[in-house]
């Protein structure tokens, strides 16, 4: 069984067990039956994330904001245990790396940007969650071989894919047409 991403969250005195009061947009409200697992301090619980497969697919995956804040920001969640299990991340773009040289190139920068918070041995367990696809966004071919190499990541299993566009914005509604015309952006 996977193990659940573990994200803290303050519960309030007047909360009931099971129950977590969450506030988003200035509002109040209650989710029910959350598993909550004590945290070393008072008042602060665990909340298991579900475990459903997921992907998260970073389209401009060669370029700066990538290798700064993207990858950084997901290693740390995953050092954590904050990111739901299992959880691949594919980078596409035209650069024409390998999985194990986008992998690498991606060690050295989040090592870099992160200093003391990076150890190689969660950043080999992260890494093995790490996949390259090189494409292009004007060429429907690409997104048609991406939706075969998730399908195959996935084998089978229903997950959940957020696409992250971390290129011009002059390229949004390409990319998008394309997810769409591919059969990448369905919501079933």
């Amino acid at each position: 069984e996977p193990v659940p991403a573990l994200l803290p969250v303050q519960v309030p005195a007047d909360v009931q067990e099971r129950q977590l009061a969450v506030v988003e947009n200035d509002e109040v409200g209650i989710v029910e039956d959350l598993r909550l697992r004590e945290a070393p301090q008072r008042d602060l619980y665990y909340c298991e994330l579900p475990a459903d497969p997921c992907a998260i697919v970073i389209f401009g995956a060669s370029g700066d904001l990538t290798h700064r804040k993207l990858i950084p920001a997901l290693y740390l969640l995953y050092q954590k245990r904050r990111l739901p299990q299992p959880t691949r991340i594919v980078g596409v773009s035209r650069t024409p790396f390998s999985h194990e040289r986008w992998r690498t190139e991606l060690a050295a920068s989040t090592q870099k940007y992160l200093g003391r918070e990076f150890s190689a041995s969660v950043w080999d367990d992260f890494a093995a969650r790490l996949f390259y696809h090189p494409g292009n966004i004007d060429r429907p071919e690409d997104f048609a071989s991406l939706a075969r190499m998730l399908d195959g990541l996935e084998q089978g299993e229903a997950a959940t894919r957020l696409y992250y566009l971390s290129t011009a914005p002059s390229l949004y509604t390409t990319a998008i047409g394309q997810l769409g015309a591919a059969g990448l952006a369905a919501e079933d």
